[in-house]
């Protein structure tokens, strides 16, 4: 089983992380800026200058120059800290939006009742993915085949008595992609076997 922290965790952080972006948000993005430019800002009073100040420019600030416990130099930590935040933010962004689409996607092909019904999954022969459900419980596979693949499967059975199925599949594959080649059909025919076992990439 894929091992990952239980939902309930991550949706914690999360709620945490969006106060926090609420409420400290915007004023870190503006000073990771400061801090990766000029290094710590200083709380000294008049002229920008650290309480028992130090006297040290902004040159030489921007120059990454190791700092004191008073922030009067760029500490080297801070270097790009701005472009790093940025990131995470696009990370985070992207991130939540494809596990939100992936959830819904996930909830709208599977019954509560009955997460993954018999005869659900891809059809060998076309590659359909079938899903039964109340409204069409038919829509599902037989012999691991699309109902049209499968009354088509029969009816070339019963024409040629000692045909085996992989033969069928793989006639059927061709005519669904007449162009492609034997290679071609192996290599997806691998993939879906795959699949099958639960061992795809």
């Amino acid at each position: 089983m894929v091992r990952h922290p239980k939902p309930v965790i991550i949706a914690k952080q999360l709620r945490r992380l969006a106060d926090t972006l609420d409420d400290e948000g915007a004023r870190a993005i503006e000073r990771a800026a400061v801090l990766a430019a000029r290094g710590y800002p200083s709380t000294g009073s008049g002229g920008g200058q650290p309480s028992g100040g130090s006297g040290t420019s902004s040159t030489e600030r921007a120059a990454g120059l190791p700092g004191d416990r008073n922030g009067n130099l760029a500490p080297p930590q801070f270097a790009g800290l701005d472009e790093r935040l940025a990131k995470l933010l696009r990370v985070s962004w992207t991130t939540s939006v494809q596990i939100e689409e992936t959830i819904g996607r996930i909830n709208s092909h599977a019954d509560d009742s009955d997460p993954v019904p018999a005869g659900t999954g891809s059809c060998v022969a076309c590659g359909l993915f079938c899903r039964p459900t109340k409204e069409r419980p038919e829509f599902r596979r037989r012999e691991r085949l699309c109902p049209a693949d499968y009354t088509a499967w029969l009816r070339y059975r019963k024409a040629h008595p000692d045909a085996q199925q992989d033969e069928y599949i793989r006639t059927r594959w061709m005519e669904h992609n007449p162009e492609s080649t034997t290679d071609q059909f192996l290599q997806w025919r691998r993939k879906m076997l795959d699949a099958e076992n639960g061992t795809a990439a």
